[in-house]
């Protein structure tokens, strides 16, 4: 497997040359892989909220379709981020996930209605500290390990997901705007991709 490396700048300029319904598809791609430790989170801590980052999905879904970003006024990046848990009342180790996913709806609302790519690249940054998390409380790597932070980015879960970021961009990049193709394009590759597991 290639050693990725997270990049913050070069991700920006990567999307900043595409459009905003390619931008859109790239956060709820990141978000679709999310969702499954949020659910696993719920089930163990007895939360609720998965309707929530279910709305914020089928919001952008309809986005990406329409074109209209004037619907579901109600669905708010509040509300998203108001089911995020706090990590400090939960013992669940995908507590942190389950707080990056809730934060990560909510910047997906934000975009769709301000614009703003960073909060896309903020969305890619949380899927990687998830993972980074992650692998740290599953005790893979341990922080007094030598060589911790190769470590932790050449682990095989964090080069998993920066390999789907990677993959989402570049399918995105050879996709041109046009319409109904655009759309059946990118849900094609959704249901496709294997997003439906948790990490454990």
């Amino acid at each position: 497997m290639t050693n990725l490396l997270f990049d913050a700048d070069k991700l920006r300029n990567r999307l900043s040359r595409l459009s905003q319904r390619h931008i859109l598809t790239f956060g709820l791609w990141q978000l679709e892989r999310m969702i499954p430790n949020f659910l696993q989170f719920c089930v163990e801590s007895q939360s609720e909220g998965t309707w929530v980052l279910k709305c914020a999905v089928s919001y952008a879904w309809s986005v990406i379709e329409t074109g209209n970003p004037n619907r579901f006024d109600e669905l708010t990046a509040d509300l998203c981020e108001g089911i995020a848990p706090d990590t400090e009342d939960f013992v669940s180790i995908y507590t942190s996930p389950a707080l990056d996913a809730a934060v990560s709806a909510g910047n997906l609302i934000k975009y769709i209605r301000k614009n703003e790519i960073d909060l896309i690249v903020e969305m890619a940054g949380l899927a990687r500290d998830s993972a980074d998390i992650f692998i740290q409380l599953s005790n893979y790597v341990r922080e007094d390990d030598e060589g911790f932070e190769e470590a932790i980015r050449t682990h095989p879960l964090m080069q998993i997901e920066l390999q789907h970021q990677e993959s989402d961009l570049a399918f995105l990049e050879g996709l041109q705007e046009g319409g109904d193709q655009f759309f059946s394009a990118v849900l094609a590759r959704s249901l496709t991709e294997q997003y439906g597991k948790k990490w454990l």
